[in-house]
């Protein structure tokens, strides 16, 4: 657990450069239709 403002930016970084690109990639062409959806249930969870 990160004890500081230093040590939880490290933990952050680190864990960012652990998702694959190709993850990133996806949840991004994916958010138009997400929001799309989100909008269409007044804002409920989607699944």
């Amino acid at each position: 657990m990160p004890q500081n403002i230093n040590e939880l930016t490290k933990f952050l970084v680190e864990e960012w450069d652990a998702v694959p690109q190709s993850t990133v990639n996806n949840l991004v062409m994916s958010m138009k239709t997400r929001c799309e959806m989100v909008l269409e249930k007044n804002g409920d969870r989607i699944s």
